[in-house]
């Protein structure tokens, strides 16, 4: 199984998660866009999807089953500062 977290969120929404994800001893990589993320998938297996936006999480859940069918896509909750949520669902996640 891989240990890479796919994060799909601009970049200053995605420290944290690749923060906790590192923390995790996963290996945290970040796609700024759906576009990216996509390309990714083609080339990569991921443990985790992890994504920022609303609109881009279901199309991306829709995608990742065709493509990568075990990998779980899990939404991101907003960025508040604390990293207790983040923690919270990567550990449950991964």
């Amino acid at each position: 199984m891989s240990n890479q977290v796919l994060i799909v969120a601009a970049e200053a929404a995605s420290r944290t998660p690749a923060s906790v994800a590192q923390s995790l001893n996963f290996t945290p990589v970040i796609a700024a866009n759906e576009e990216e993320a996509l390309a990714l998938l083609d080339e990569q297996v991921f443990s985790l999807i992890a994504v920022g936006d609303e609109a881009t999480w279901q199309r991306m859940r829709e995608i990742v089953e065709s493509r990568q069918p075990m990998t779980r896509v899990l939404r991101l909750p907003e960025a508040n500062g604390d990293d207790t949520i983040v923690r919270r669902l990567l550990t449950r996640y991964l």
